[in-house]
């Protein structure tokens, strides 16, 4: 007989307590997974998480109405300033759809000051009607 079957035959002599079961592959947990499993009481299970990312919403919103929120906001505004003897004055300029506010002067009716600046509303303006020229492209 060989050595390798005395072995053989003696592990089968053992019988089958003593023999080793297949084990299966095992993987090393990550040192966080580790360290919770070694915080964690050994009843306690961990619930299993569905991780998907969440549905955007359906978002409604209607233009026509926050326009007219935003003109009868304009004119409240405009009413309150005149009530209380302010020439301050509130519009939009619907080209560049933008805020202008402007200040008047109590005596002469003279602008004192407008924010955003003259200036800068007729290079908004003129930007406006550059747009296109350059490239006629939708993105």
């Amino acid at each position: 007989m060989s050595t390798d079957n005395v072995g053989a035959i003696a592990s089968a002599a053992a019988g089958p307590s003593q023999r080793e079961a297949p084990r299966a592959p095992t993987t090393t947990p990550s040192p966080k997974a580790a360290a919770a499993a070694a915080n964690r009481p050994a009843n306690v299970s961990v619930p299993k998480v569905d991780l998907r990312a969440p549905e955007k919403p359906a978002l409604r919103v209607n233009v026509a109405e926050n326009q007219r929120n935003l003109e009868e906001a304009i004119r409240r505004l405009n009413d309150q300033m005149r009530s209380n003897n302010r020439d301050l004055a509130f519009a939009i300029d619907r080209k560049v759809d933008r805020t202008v506010i402007t200040v008047r002067s109590a005596q002469s009716g003279e602008v004192v000051r407008q924010i955003p600046d003259d200036a800068v509303l007729r290079v908004a303006h003129s930007i406006e009607d550059m747009k296109g020229l350059l490239l006629n492209a939708v993105a």
